[in-house]
């Protein structure tokens, strides 16, 4: 089975959100290398230094520390950023300063300084902001300062960490900002193609290494030309939204949604099997047929199982959709590649009949057939 081409303009959103997240992750894995080995190049040397002239206690206390920070460099440079050795080298950071502060006094308290910017680049803003706040408690009670020192130090290190958290956040906000305008569609606020290839990546992923079964929808509004002629493009866009609207708010947390090209949608029921996933569409049928006046979808079903190309799942659905709408607007078609041999279609319909039992049903408005195309 091979992969559908994909249209330049996907492949290259695509390589721009992969390119971006591992931009993200270069850049982590590079300052964290350049910490760890600043850090090892300064803790040597400092540690002879104090053996040479007779502090033996300090250069003990640093041994333990250099090796660490070796390790540590190792593995940045080795094997790429790690959130939890990242949090060790931070607090590792952290716990030398504050005991060069209680041994040296105030000569050592520009260390914290320098540990706190390196907690607020490799750590979340949270827990950067409190190993800051922990370490100058630790220092107002281990330090002995002087009283009003000690007030100037704790108020310029804290306007320096309320900075750095305004940063950060704003640093933050600018990430999700771009990593929405990748993955997201403007009009319908659907994931869009981009997110929709990377959810099939996910899937296929699942399938292969744990078995997980998956279910695909192919959403398609009938008659949409005509509304876009009759209507205008204004009003076509906002019968987009509605429906769009219409289903996001019906789906589950294990559900996703994407807007696949023009009026045509893509739905995606992780570790939803056939029969539960057919209720779901015929629910969505209805609710867009209710809800949305003059307007209906057709929708064709098929899923993903282990061994079975993902692309090739989304093919078929596509050609359920063909058939679905081939015998009418508004209908519901399936096919399961005969991955569920033992739903008859009769039992099925009778299912469907009976469906105020399921967890889809909607018992306010009566269940339209759903027939079964096998090899759509």
């Amino acid at each position: 089975m091979t992969q559908p081409a994909i249209s330049q303009q996907v492949a290259e959103q695509l390589r721009a959100a992969t390119q971006h997240t591992s931009r993200i992750s270069r850049f982590y894995a590079k300052f964290a290398r350049i910490i760890s080995i600043a850090a090892v190049s300064v803790a040597i040397p400092f540690s002879i230094y104090h053996m040479i002239f007779g502090n033996i206690q300090v250069a003990l206390f640093l041994a333990p520390v250099i090796m660490l920070q070796t390790y540590l460099a190792y593995h940045f440079i080795c094997k790429g950023y790690n959130r939890n050795l990242a949090i060790i080298l931070v607090v590792m950071q952290m716990v030398c300063t504050v005991a060069l502060v209680a041994m040296f006094g105030p000569s050592a308290i520009v260390w914290l300084f320098v540990t706190g910017v390196t907690s607020f680049f490799l750590l979340s803003v949270r827990i950067a902001a409190f190993c800051n706040i922990t370490a100058a408690v630790a220092v107002s009670s281990l330090a002995v300062l002087e009283p009003a020192f000690l007030v100037r130090f704790l108020a310029a290190f804290a306007l320096f960490n309320v900075c750095l958290y305004a940063f950060s956040q704003q640093l933050v906000a600018r990430t999700n900002e771009l990593e929405l305008m990748l993955t997201i569609d403007p009009l319908t606020r659907a994931g869009n193609r981009t997110s929709l290839e990377l959810a099939l990546a996910r899937i296929k992923s699942q399938a292969e290494r744990h078995g997980h079964a998956a279910t695909l929808m192919v959403i398609d509004i009938d008659n949409f030309k005509r509304y876009n002629t009759d209507l205008g493009p204004r009003e076509a866009d906002e019968l987009l939204r509605k429906i769009a609207d219409v289903i996001k708010h019906r789906l589950r947390p294990t559900d996703s949604f994407y807007r696949y090209h023009g009026e045509e949608f893509v739905l995606i029921a992780e570790n939803t099997p056939m029969s539960q996933a057919t209720y779901l569409a015929e629910d969505l049928r209805k609710r867009v047929e209710k809800r949305i006046e003059c307007a209906t979808v057709s929708i064709g079903v098929t899923d993903v199982r282990p061994g079975i190309d993902v692309y090739e799942a989304l093919k078929r659905a596509q050609k359920a959709l063909v058939n679905a709408k081939t015998i009418g607007p508004n209908w519901v078609c399936f096919d399961t590649n005969e991955s569920e041999p033992d739903i008859k279609q009769n039992d099925f319909w009778q299912d469907l009949v009976d469906s105020e039992t399921s967890e889809y049903a909607e018992s306010t408005v009566p269940v339209a057939p759903v027939k079964r195309v096998v090899g759509a």
